[in-house]
């Protein structure tokens, strides 16, 4: 007596094979056509598959005849009743009058396309996918509409057929001799018989899927990349429309570009030229009274001078006035305009003729510090002398050169 595992395996590869058609219809149920034509080996499969079983199970079938009188069955059903399902789809109706086969073919070759023929307003084709999967493709005018129509050729069949066949064969050998292991026919080798069926039962569902995906996709990308391909040959076909068309595009973006880079070059310029006159003075200071030109100049320069001058360092008057190129006059009323103006910071003593670049708080300690230091008699060796907002006080002493 067989496994019963075994042979409950052998029972759903069988069933497998007699339902497949049925299961195509279920897996692409828009693509796969079910002919009545197929009831008929159906049964007759049946019927001989039943008998075969219970012939087995009652051994009066010993296992050389069940397994090639069940073979010979399943031949049987696989050569009549699977040429009574058909796998095709077609596309939606375009309005054409006619097509143009040249655009055709090339959205054709793109796919695999080859074996053109053209006959009565149509044009036929084979396509043969990168997995060797066939169809054959016709591309028409009925009522002025253009329609695509897609079948799968029966030689797609060839693989799902020898994969049905040989995983049968497998089941059926583990059933006779009771043990899952089996050899593979032609080679030396054993292989699991249920995990066979397991990978083959995958195996062509999955090219079933892909059989089916594929229709559905030549139908729906042929005529949209028809109409894509019609529209840019129209366009190429007319005089000078692409060119005018381009060259209108490239002239306005060429206009948008020169302008943005001509309002880049005039805000660098005018900012250049603001920056060079705020140092040497305006292009168009000839035409304004040349006395108060020089007098701004004089001015910019006072102040760049005092600027620069440290908090912490003291200037007499006669040295600004020597640097700028002024009169003493002046520089000390241009040093009184800045500081009312705030422009300036610092302390400009009128008594002394000096300038100290720290505010007035600093300025007054610092002096009395000088007036502390020059009653002890060191001031004479103080080249300057700064005092901290902490408090701390920073002395520095002439040279010996300066003594």
């Amino acid at each position: 007596m067989s496994d019963l595992r075994l042979y409950l395996w052998q029972l759903l590869v069988l069933a497998t094979i007699l339902l497949y058609p049925l299961i195509r219809k279920i897996i692409s149920p828009k693509t796969v056509m079910l002919d009545a034509k197929i009831r008929f080996p159906w049964i007759i499969t049946l019927i001989l598959s039943m008998i075969s079983q219970i012939l087995y199970q009652f051994e009066i079938f010993k296992s050389t005849e069940f397994i090639y009188i069940q073979f010979i069955v399943i031949i049987y059903y696989l050569t009549s009743g699977f040429m009574y399902f058909t796998a095709s789809y077609q596309s939606k109706p375009q309005k054409l009058r006619h097509y143009n086969f040249n655009l055709v073919k090339k959205i054709a070759r793109a796919y695999g396309g080859k074996n053109f023929e053209e006959e009565n307003n149509q044009i036929m084709f084979r396509i043969i996918t990168p997995y060797r999967s066939q169809f054959d493709g016709i591309a028409g005018i009925e009522d002025n509409h253009g329609i695509y129509y897609f079948k799968a050729k029966t030689e797609n069949l060839r693989i799902s057929k020898l994969i049905l066949l040989l995983n049968y064969y497998l089941i059926a050998l583990s059933v006779t001799e009771n043990n899952e292991l089996v050899k593979l026919p032609l080679f030396d080798l054993k292989v699991s018989a249920i995990l066979a069926s397991i990978i083959s039962i995958c195996l062509i569902l999955y090219i079933g899927y892909v059989e089916g995906n594929s229709l559905l996709t030549f139908a729906n990308d042929f005529p949209e990349y028809y109409k894509k391909a019609l529209h840019k040959a129209a366009i190429e076909s007319t005089p000078g429309q692409e060119k005018s068309s381009g060259s209108s595009v490239m002239s306005k973006a060429q206009g948008i570009i020169d302008r943005r880079d001509t309002n880049v070059l005039k805000a660098k310029k005018v900012d250049f030229q603001n920056k060079i006159e705020s140092v040497f003075g305006s292009q168009d200071d000839k035409n304004i009274d040349p006395k108060m030109v020089k007098r701004v100049r004089l001015m910019n320069a006072v102040k760049r001078v005092i600027n620069s001058t440290p908090p912490w360092k003291t200037v007499k008057l006669d040295e600004i006035a020597t640097m700028v190129d002024g009169s003493k006059e002046e520089v000390e009323l241009i040093i009184s305009g800045l500081r009312d103006l705030g422009e300036i910071k610092g302390v400009y003593d009128i008594w002394t003729k000096q300038y100290h670049g720290d505010a007035i708080s600093n300025w007054m300690q610092i002096q009395t510090g000088i007036d502390s230091l020059s009653s002890n008699g060191i001031a004479k060796n103080i080249q300057s002398l700064r005092i901290q907002s902490d408090g701390s006080t920073e002395l520095i002493l002439k040279g010996d050169d300066e003594k």
